[in-house]
């Protein structure tokens, strides 16, 4: 079967029975009447019509907003926005279109004619017409920008080179955003058990059950609408119940899941098109667990040491296991032997709060996967007064900064530490300086200054609550290495190569490591082994990469027992310049299948550099 118009053929894009769909050839006569013919396995059919050189006009449903839906009553576009339009009878284009073609985005012709088009008579900005990337042929893309101001359903017409072409001037409609406040979810709740937990709703899938929506927020409008969204996709507006259930802050409202468990959203609509953000509402099947009551401690209390919880709920299988969270991380799970006396409707547990007061969630979670929503439980503060029983150097030496190990019970993630020299106050460690390995052990690292003594330190939790004294002496240091001259005096910041520095001086000792400073912050440290080796007492090699960073520069040798040299300053040069690329041969490769020569051309190239091609997406714009 073959279509023409006058003796040309007309690609073909659908044929059934009752109808066939065709593109009309770019050489097809304009401005007169012509021959159309179809060609069948039965014979010919003939009849006439009129060419005309373009006939705008937009495919419905084919609008496209910023962020990639399709414009609608639920999607309306920005104000001012640009939009992509599809359609067709734009006419001829440049280059001239080759009939049955597709183009790629690399390629795409552009109108021949001036596409223009109004909304609401405004002029709006064309920034593309021409032939749309992977359709045949003639489907036109128009990228345009709105103008401001717009009504909620604007009308758009198009036309080509200021011309309606034949018949009335083809027209669509967009959906606008409106100004003004927005709608806004702030919390969602059902109200059979008003349990919630940051922004998500936990709610039962029960079939035929009706469940009850609570909505609060602000920007309610009396004839606000609620929209309901299962998987991303619109299923429903839930009826509102009136005032006194409703204001501009409360909305309630009905719902039935019809046993769908899954993922939902909800959003708010003040006509005509002024939309909340959606809030996501999760619905578990109505077999899972589900826990009902903390029962015992009551109320919990937040010490250091084992508790025992009793949970009181519904669904529980053999093998259900209880997660246990404090804010979004999950601190333990117990399941096996660690429960006891579990029955469908309860079960035993123990746990070690370790001190942490707050909020946490259990979630009960059965072998088949299915999990209660979060049940939530405030613990109180309660007594967790650190206390020291030793620290291991016992008695360390007052060198520069080392790390001392403090053992004995309640200690607490965030706390800190108070040293004492001669009964007053000496510093005060923080942050990073106190790492709490468990509630029995801590690390301190901290700076003597070669200051020897009687010290004292003191452990606060962040509680305030303070741990006893524990007193200690600190030894006098000894001599440390002198460093007098490095080789190469200004090394070379290169990146990512290690250089050889040859270090001179005095005293250094086997298993030396190297501390480097960059603008008198530390900068790396090379350990003793294949980056720093001491070759003799006054002699150490040592590998460092300056990473393409020059500037000031400082070094330090540290001795075993952390016997430090005065600091040796230096000076790093810049190193290479980076390469540039000045231009390519050719200058505009072709998009072939195959390897190609390309003669790249610039400066600063290296022997063993590399050449990344990166192919830019298409941007219409």
């Amino acid at each position: 079967m073959q279509l023409f118009l006058g003796s040309l053929p007309a690609p073909l894009l659908y044929v059934s029975a009752g109808q066939i769909n065709a593109v009309v050839p770019y050489g097809s006569p304009v401005g007169q009447t012509a021959e159309l013919r179809l060609d069948t396995p039965s014979g010919e059919l003939l009849s006439t019509y009129r060419g005309v050189a373009a006939s705008p006009s937009i495919f419905s449903g084919a609008i496209i907003n910023p962020d990639g839906s399709l414009n609608s009553s639920d999607h309306p576009a920005p104000q001012g926005a640009a939009l992509v339009f599809y359609g067709t009878g734009s006419g001829q284009t440049k280059p001239a279109g080759v009939d049955g073609d597709v183009y790629t985005a690399s390629d795409l012709p552009i109108a021949a004619g001036v596409v223009s088009a109004t909304f609401e008579r405004q002029n709006g900005q064309v920034l593309f017409a021409g032939d749309a990337p992977g359709l045949v042929a003639g489907v036109l893309q128009a990228n345009l920008q709105m103008p401001p101001g717009l009504p909620a359903i604007a009308e758009v017409q198009f036309l080509v080179d200021g011309t309606q072409g034949a018949g009335p001037i083809p027209t669509t409609h967009v959906f606008v955003e409106q100004a003004g406040p927005l709608p806004a979810i702030s919390i969602v709740y059902i109200d059979t058990n008003q349990m919630f937990l940051d922004s998500h709703q936990y709610a039962a899938a029960s079939y035929s059950v009706t469940q009850g929506l609570i909505l609060k927020g602000s920007v309610f409008d009396a004839d606000a609408v609620v929209e309901l969204y299962f998987n991303g996709l619109k299923i429903a507006n839930l009826q509102i119940q009136p005032a006194p259930y409703s204001s501009s802050t409360i909305l309630y409202t009905f719902v039935d899941f019809g046993g769908i468990p899954g993922s939902y959203e909800i959003d708010v609509l003040n006509k005509p098109n002024r939309r909340s953000a959606r809030y996501p509402i999760t619905v578990i099947p109505s077999t899972s667990p589900w826990i009902v009551d903390l029962l015992t401690p009551s109320p919990v209390i937040a010490s250091i040491g084992v508790q025992s919880f009793l949970l009181n709920g519904k669904n529980f299988q053999p093998g259900v296991r209880v997660d246990v969270y404090y804010g979004a991380q999950l601190l333990a799970s117990y399941g096996g032997s660690q429960l006891s006396n579990a029955t469908t409707y309860s079960l035993t547990f123990t746990m070690d709060l370790l001190g942490r007061s707050g909020v946490y969630a259990l979630v009960a979670v059965n072998p088949d996967g299915m999990s209660s929503p979060p049940f939530m439980f405030t613990a109180q503060a309660g007594d967790v007064t650190p206390q020291v029983t030793s620290m291991d150097p016992t008695n360390p030496v007052a060198l520069h900064p080392q790390t001392v190990i403090v053992t004995g019970k309640n200690f607490l993630d965030g706390m800190s530490v108070d040293l004492f020299l001669g009964g007053v106050l000496f510093t005060h460690l923080s942050g990073g300086q106190v790492m709490v390995n468990s509630s029995t052990s801590v690390n301190l690292s901290f700076n003597f200054n070669a200051q020897a003594g009687s010290y004292g330190m003191e452990l606060v939790n962040p509680g305030s609550q303070r741990s006893a004294r524990l007193n200690f002496t600190m030894q006098a240091a000894g001599a440390g290495p002198t460093v007098t001259a490095i080789s190469p005096s200004s090394p070379v910041a290169a990146y990512n190569v290690l250089q050889q520095l040859t270090i001179t001086g005095t005293g250094f000792m086997p298993g030396a490591t190297v501390d480097f400073f960059h603008d008198e912050l530390p900068f790396t440290s090379l350990n003793s082994g294949p980056f720093a080796v001491v070759t003799t007492p006054t002699s150490l090699v040592a590998n460092v990469a300056f990473q393409s960073i020059p500037g000031a520069y400082g070094l330090e040798v540290v001795n075993p027992g952390n016997l430090r040299s005065g600091r040796f300053n230096f000076t790093v040069q810049p190193g290479p310049p980076p390469p540039e690329i000045a231009s390519l041969s050719p200058s505009y490769p072709s998009a072939t299948n195959g390897f190609q020569d390309i003669t790249v051309s610039g400066t600063g190239f290296q022997s063993g550099l590399t050449l990344s091609l990166v192919a830019p997406p298409y941007n219409p714009y």
